[in-house]
């Protein structure tokens, strides 16, 4: 099969399992606690795996990824607590620069650096950017999407009445944000920062180590501030909305996934 080959991760079940199921002559194999599923989707080779949350799990998995299922590039998606104003519940952001937002080695260097690396923002290159903006402006203006808003509770519950996409920065962290003290202390930080999460980062610094490009894709799933929206988009809508957004990037009309997941 020509063409690179995709990794795509994602932290929890809800994606894992939608995603999964696309995949045509899977062939399945733990490795670490974590199931790796490898075959293709829409003729795209892939492996497709749940890394499970935290900075620790992602940087495991993305070296299976990488090593034993010689992946070219990662994809991350799920959901992220949004920080930015312009974000809300239902947004999707796309990174353009991934930073640790709990790397601290001070006095030693400046918070924020990644020792290894000297740097503390994880860039993005910005035609894969652009393609996944893209593919999930799309996605939101089409009628599969719409009948994912319209599902019971979606706009009645949480508010999501008409969802834009965002390029900026992700943050990382081995913290659940769910108060406006821990919010506002990374936006201090940070204050381009868009969303918070727990695992794109160090998916970013894996990738960055070893040349292969890399992409984060995370769903708003509330404003950082307490858990409770977070439980009810995830059961509502983030499973769907994830593999919706799989199936336009790995459909690609346009013929431009190999050229921008180039190395």
């Amino acid at each position: 099969m020509a063409g690179l080959k995709l990794g795509i991760m994602t932290a929890t079940t809800r994606e894992y399992e939608k995603i999964a199921h696309m995949v045509d002559g899977a062939n399945k194999e733990v490795r670490g606690g974590v199931t790796y599923v490898d075959g293709e989707i829409y003729d795209r080779r892939v492996t497709v795996c749940r890394s499970d949350i935290g900075k620790v799990c992602a940087a495991i998995s993305t070296t299976v990824l990488l090593d034993r299922y010689e992946c070219d590039a990662i994809i991350f998606v799920g959901s992220a607590g949004g920080l930015f104003n312009g974000c809300k519940i239902g947004d999707i952001v796309i990174g353009t620069e991934l930073v640790q937002h709990d790397m601290d080695c001070s006095p030693l260097m400046d918070k924020l650096i990644l020792p290894s690396l000297d740097i503390a923002r994880l860039p993005v290159k910005p035609e894969v950017t652009q393609f996944m903006f893209d593919a999930a402006s799309s996605l939101v203006q089409s009628q599969e999407f719409k009948k994912v808003l319209a599902k019971p509770g979606v706009s009645e519950e949480l508010g999501i009445t008409a969802p834009k996409v965002h390029k900026g920065v992700i943050v990382t962290g081995d913290k659940f944000v769910a108060t406006a003290a821990t919010r506002d202390g990374i936006m201090s930080a940070i204050p381009d920062a868009y969303v918070a999460e727990m695992e794109g980062a160090a998916m970013a610094q894996v990738c960055y180590t070893w040349g292969a490009p890399y992409a984060v894709v995370r769903a708003v799933s509330d404003e950082c501030d307490n858990h409770i929206d977070f439980n009810k988009f995830c059961d509502l809508i983030v499973g769907d909305v994830m593999e919706m957004l799989v199936k336009t990037i790995l459909q690609d009309p346009q013929g431009r996934l190999d050229t921008v997941f180039g190395k």
